[in-house]
């Protein structure tokens, strides 16, 4: 039996396909070529479906945890790993699926690919921005879960608990997009043109 995730799913993407079809039919080929772009973004508003989810959240959660072994390392840190919790001198984690970072990810990942559309031409320069949205994804949770863990170890237990937790997501997007926007400049920079001379 379909849950009401997956019957939800179907619905809409059915729609969608629905008005792409429509508006193919209405404007014809060449619109539809033209407005290939919005037309294919409105995939985004399908909501994810349990089986696919349920993989997106556990490759998040993987590589959020893979993540945070390196920061720990780098850190010098002790700290004894046991699957996906870390356990330190005063303070034990886990990285659960809560943790994944689902939702600023996918976030994340929406605006790398609108940016990659409006302000990159060229098609591989816009797929390595999207890879690079999606690394990091990763990397800004693994860098939040490492925080919270010294934070509460060394400074704070609340910090487990605190506003950083359930309220901090936004903090570590905007590191996300701080890590991003080095590279968006130089892929945008390549791409300046110049301007060719009208001979008088």
């Amino acid at each position: 039996r379909l849950s009401e995730l997956n019957q939800l799913s179907l619905c809409i993407s059915a729609l969608i396909f629905l008005w792409i079809a429509g508006f193919a039919f209405l404007f014809g080929r060449a619109a539809l070529q033209h407005a290939r772009f919005p037309l294919t973004f409105l995939l985004f508003t399908i909501p994810i479906p349990d089986f696919l989810l349920d993989k997106t959240i556990y490759f998040l959660q993987k590589g959020t945890t893979e993540i945070a072994a390196v920061l720990f390392d780098w850190s010098g840190v002790p700290v004894l790993r046991e699957g996906f919790v870390f356990r330190l001198a005063h303070v034990s984690i886990e990285v659960a699926r809560e943790c994944s970072g689902i939702r600023s990810s996918l976030t994340l990942l929406i605006l790398a690919i609108l940016v990659a559309h409006f302000y990159l031409e060229t098609f591989w320069k816009q797929l390595v921005l999207v890879i690079a949205g999606l690394l990091v994804m990763i990397l800004k949770n693994g860098v939040r879960i490492v925080s919270l863990t010294l934070l509460a170890s060394y400074v704070d237990p609340a910090f487990l608990y605190g506003r950083l937790h359930h309220q901090g997501g936004i903090v570590f997007f905007l590191f996300g997009l701080l890590l991003l926007a080095p590279l968006l400049w130089l892929l945008e920079r390549t791409e300046r043109k110049i301007p060719t001379q009208v001979p008088s």
